[in-house]
């Protein structure tokens, strides 16, 4: 019989006393009827941790800008053209398959230790975890660690230093591998223009004072056509002048490889200084 049922029951009978107690009697039988309904505790899952790493990241400032030094993790991208990682090889090296073919697998000529620290002495922190931890393994082992921190800290400033104690250490054609992605100057030939270069200035790092160092050039014109500088090949020590005079210090990508501008690649010998490295090898 259902609950409505036996109320009109009740409510025909005239006492209002058994009426209300016949009313909780079966209101005490549809409780007992009907499932409890138990409501299970919450349970908060536990945060998850950030990985700890023997050496932690480290903050510097570099003109003007602050940026995070890291040393160690996982290379999702190439150190040299920064598309990503997919094989555990190249994740450990931290340089893809490609690009590793352009100087990782060559054994150094000759190996300057003592200069790789000097280059990286802007960078304490660096230049010690790189001695501490890698050193006693040998100069193949410090040259795979400086390719995973360019990795790490592509495009940052620790970067070109990297690139120079690669260089001392004698993988002279790595670092000019490494480099090419800092280049702010792109030295090639000149196509439809034989016997002359083509000299093409990163946007963000152009100013007028190159510009008109340019033109005064001889023979030097703009080609909108090649969107660079025309420039005869005979000239090419005063391509090499106006670079020490405004980007001393980069890097500029010529045909036989990347470079870094300074000025120990002149002698005051040489009439017509080539501005390319000779131990550039494409």
């Amino acid at each position: 019989m259902s609950f409505m049922s036996e109320l009109d029951m009740m409510v025909r009978e005239s006492d209002p006393v058994e009426i209300n107690e016949a009313k909780n009697e079966v209101l005490e039988r549809d409780f007992e009827r009907n499932p409890v309904v138990t409501i299970e505790s919450v349970t908060t899952p536990e945060p998850v941790q950030a990985p700890v790493f023997a050496m932690p990241p480290v903050a510097y400032t570099k003109q003007g800008r602050r940026h995070q030094l890291v040393f160690e993790g996982v290379c999702t991208n190439c150190a040299h053209c920064g598309q990503p990682l997919s094989d555990s090889v190249s994740i450990e090296r931290g340089i893809g398959p490609i690009c590793s073919k352009k100087g990782y697998a060559e054994e150094p000529k000759q190996s300057d230790e003592i200069q790789a620290m000097i280059d990286l002495a802007e960078f304490p922190a660096l230049m010690n975890f790189v001695v501490e931890r890698y050193k006693p393994l040998g100069v193949r082992q410090m040259m795979n660690a400086l390719v995973k921190i360019c990795s790490l800290n592509r495009r940052s400033p620790v970067h070109p230093a990297c690139c120079d104690a690669i260089e001392s250490l004698g993988y002279t054609r790595l670092a000019s591998t490494l480099r090419e992605s800092l280049a702010v100057v792109e030295i090639s030939d000149a196509d439809g223009h034989p016997g002359s270069y083509r000299v093409w200035i990163k946007k963000s790092d152009w100013h007028w004072g190159w510009t008109n160092a340019m033109r005064a050039i001889p023979g030097a014109y703009f080609s909108r056509t090649l969107k660079g500088t025309i420039v005869p090949k005979i000239h090419k020590r005063q391509i090499w002048e106006n670079m020490l005079k405004y980007y001393e210090g980069l890097c500029a990508k010529t045909p036989n490889g990347t470079v870094k501008i300074v000025a120990k690649n002149v002698t005051n010998q040489q009439a017509t200084p080539d501005i390319t490295p000779s131990q550039a090898v494409e």
